[in-house]
C-alpha cells in the first residue's frame, strides 16, 4: 500500500497543490519578455529599409526603355518573388487612381540568370497586369542596373523633361499598405510631371541577391 493515500488523508483535503504565485509571476514576465523580443525582431525588419537606387539625375540615353514626351514617366522595379512587393504594387495602384492617367507607368520585373519567364510571371505579375494602363516589362536586370536600381519596390519618376523628379518606395515599412509621404510626393510630382526633386526609403528584398532567387536557383539547377 506504499504509496497510496488513505480516505481522510489531510493532503487530500489541501487539494492540489499550487505553484507558488512568485513562480506564476516569473513565467510570466519569461513569456511576456520572449513575446516583446519576437516583436521587436519583426518590427526592427519592417522598418528596415533596402538599398536606395543611385539614379541618374536624367533619363539614361543608353536606355531601351523609351519615356513619355508630354507628361511624367513612372518606372517600378519588382522582384517576381518578393513578399513586400505586393503592397507597393497596391500603393502604385493607388498611384493610378491619383493621377487619372496624366503619367506613363511601368512596372519592370527582373528575371534572374536560368530562371524561366514562367517563373517570373506568378501572382505580383499578374497583380501588377491588373492595374489599369501600367505596362508590365521584363527586365534581364541590366535596365536596373542602368537606373543603379537595386531594390524591389523602388519607383523613379521623370517629369516631362527627362529630369528625375522622385526616387523612392511607396510604402512606409515592408509589406504596409496606407498613405505615406512617398506615396503622396510620388503621386503629386508624377500627376504635374515637374517639381523639385525628392526621395524616400524603399522597403522591399534585394533584386539581385535575395533567399527567394538563391531558392529557386538551386531548385532549378537541382532539376537538370
Amino acid at each position: 500500500m506504499t504509496g497510496c493515500s488513505l480516505p481522510g488523508d489531510p493532503r487530500e483535503l489541501l487539494g492540489p497543490r499550487r505553484a507558488p504565485a512568485r513562480w506564476v509571476f516569473i513565467g510570466a514576465l519569461f513569456w511576456l519578455s520572449i513575446v516583446g523580443a519576437g516583436m521587436g525582431i519583426m518590427w526592427n525588419h519592417t522598418l528596415t529599409a533596402g538599398q536606395a537606387a543611385q539614379a541618374p539625375g536624367d533619363w539614361p540615353a543608353a536606355s531601351h526603355f523609351q519615356p513619355a514626351s508630354d507628361q511624367a514617366t513612372v518606372l517600378m522595379w519588382c522582384h517576381p518573388r518578393c513578399p513586400c512587393t505586393r503592397a507597393s504594387l497596391e500603393e502604385l495602384s493607388e498611384l493610378v487612381q491619383r493621377t487619372r492617367g496624366r503619367a506613363l507607368v511601368q512596372v519592370n520585373f527582373v528575371r534572374p540568370p536560368g530562371l524561366s519567364l514562367q517563373w517570373v510571371q506568378g501572382a505580383l505579375w499578374r497583380q501588377a497586369e491588373a492595374i489599369p494602363g501600367v505596362r508590365v516589362v521584363v527586365d534581364d536586370g541590366s535596365e536596373a542596373r542602368r537606373f543603379g536600381v537595386r531594390t524591389s519596390g523602388q519607383a523613379l519618376i521623370f517629369g516631362r523633361d527627362q529630369r528625375l523628379l522622385f526616387s523612392g518606395g511607396l510604402t512606409s515599412g515592408r509589406g504596409h499598405e496606407g498613405d505615406n509621404e512617398g506615396l503622396a510626393a510620388a503621386a503629386r510630382l508624377a500627376g504635374s510631371g515637374t517639381g523639385s526633386f525628392e526621395r524616400s526609403p524603399v522597403f522591399g528584398c534585394s533584386l539581385f541577391d535575395s533567399a527567394e532567387t538563391r531558392d529557386a536557383a538551386a531548385l532549378q539547377e537541382g532539376r537538370r
